[in-house]
């Protein structure tokens, strides 16, 4: 099968494809936007159904502004709504059901190797995948032999469907936290994490952290490269959920990493974790 032929290439259709589409026509060239979901809003669709750390007015792309109040917080299918407009306004070429395989580089450029047959020539490649695709699964003890459901936290969708059940949540970042609050609203729940809880304020001094963080320049600072270890995640909060789990709705179960603590046999079928 002969291969088409691309200036540039961004594989995925999430937020940074898009974008980077966009930019790539300013520039005159010609992209394509493969994306191996069924439609083109990334990995969107699937993440958790929490509301987003940040507000709406810094969720828009380029041209086109989120709309609604420009400081509420979104929740993710207002996100994948948004991303889907913006690209049925992109006057750019998105190949849905078109994971890419593999990238060869060649004297010309790159080609594309597509799963299922197909080819793609050009002459750079966007990689704008990001990190949703392939969720983290942790091999934790005791996993092979639970005997109810464990789920990632992707999976979430909303709290009313385990309405009277005894749910663990793992972890200690903002996904997890929120995912434990909204739930002990309906249900009996612990929040498992090998750390404390890092809290950082939503609004230091009145504003927005996000704001803080482009006046600064800090959101786009490589301070990566300065650290040794990647840094532990701090919990945005403006207040409700430190005061929350204050009050033990979720309540803390602290554990060690060398806890090999398993299920025990007849643990209930209301049983959940996320990880």
């Amino acid at each position: 099968m002969s291969a088409e032929h691309f200036d540039v290439p961004a594989i995925g259709s999430g937020r940074s494809g898009l974008a980077a589409a966009r930019g790539l026509l300013g520039e005159g060239l010609r992209p394509v936007i493969p994306e191996a979901s069924g439609r083109a809003a990334g990995s969107w669709p699937g993440t958790t159904a929490v509301p987003l750390v940040s507000p709406a007015r810094y969720g828009s792309l380029p041209g086109m502004p989120f709309g609604g109040d420009p400081d509420r917080y979104p929740r993710r299918d207002e996100v994948a709504a948004y991303l889907l407009r913006y690209a049925e306004r992109l006057d750019v070429d998105i190949r849905i059901h078109s994971r890419v395989a593999a990238v060869r580089a060649d004297r010309e450029g790159f080609t594309l190797d597509l799963e299922g047959g197909g080819h793609l020539d050009a002459r750079a490649v966007v990689t704008a995948t990001g990190g949703f695709g392939r969720p983290s699964r942790p091999a934790l003890p005791g996993i092979g032999t639970f005997a109810d459901t464990l789920l990632h936290v992707s999976e979430y969708r909303a709290p009313q469907v385990y309405a009277g059940w005894r749910v663990v949540v793992v972890g200690a970042g903002n996904s997890a936290v929120q995912v434990a609050v909204e739930l002990a609203e309906v249900s009996r729940v612990g929040l498992a994490g090998r750390a404390p809880v890092r809290w950082f304020p939503r609004r230091p001094l009145g504003q927005d952290l996000h704001f803080w963080l482009t006046a600064t320049g800090l959101d786009a600072a490589p301070l990566g490269r300065f650290q040794s270890r990647p840094a532990a995640m701090a919990v945005i909060d403006d207040g409700r959920y430190r005061a929350a789990l204050a009050a033990g709705r979720p309540e803390r179960r602290p554990c060690s990493p060398e806890s090999t603590a398993q299920p025990s046999p007849g643990a209930t079928r209301a049983r959940r974790k996320w990880t």
